[in-house]
């Protein structure tokens, strides 16, 4: 299904280099759009982790649709980017919204813009040893045998992880099965 709306990143420069290298500016369509919030996201809850109160990172970006242009100034470190777009207009828009937006583009936006997922950065991470693998085979099978090594190791501790967590008990757990 193609996206009623695109996203524009109209200046990176408040960004540090870190992430300056994996959102650049330019115009962002279709599947990119779940990509730059997926990255967006994960560079929110990044720094809300390792600056606390402290984060100076802004990005400006515009939502394009058909009917209007949303220009956007979001803090990151605040989490700004798992509640809602009408969260995102109120703290980061310096125009008023006079129309309200499409239904179907909020309700998709609002899907985007919701709670951060470990799961969906396992699975990026999970895409990028495998493209690792398959490059550094091309260049040394050495290289691809460690970067594989490291993958499926990665893997098993993670799985273990998992399953530790599902068994553990804690307060809260138990707290949620009493109702």
């Amino acid at each position: 299904m193609e996206k009623d709306y695109k996203i524009k990143v109209t200046d990176v420069s408040e960004l540090n280099e870190q992430y300056k290298e994996a959102i650049q500016e330019g115009t962002y369509e279709g599947e990119d759009v779940n990509k730059f919030f997926n990255t967006i996201k994960t560079f929110d809850v990044a720094e809300s982790l390792l600056k606390k109160d402290f984060s100076n990172q802004y990005i400006k970006f515009d939502i394009i649709t058909d009917k209007e242009k949303i220009p956007l100034n979001i803090k990151l470190g605040d989490k700004n980017f798992q509640k809602g777009i009408e969260h995102l207009i109120n703290i980061g828009s310096s125009k008023l919204i006079k129309e309200n937006i499409n239904p179907e583009i909020k309700k998709d936006l609002n899907n985007r813009l919701g709670i951060y997922k470990p799961k969906i950065y396992d699975e990026m991470l999970d895409g990028t040893f495998k493209a690792i693998k398959n490059l550094s085979e091309v260049a040394n099978k050495d290289v691809g045998v460690m970067i594989l090594e490291f993958a499926n190791s990665y893997s098993e501790t993670r799985e273990k992880f998992e399953k530790k967590q599902i068994n553990k008990s804690s307060f809260f757990k138990e707290k949620m099965n009493e109702f």
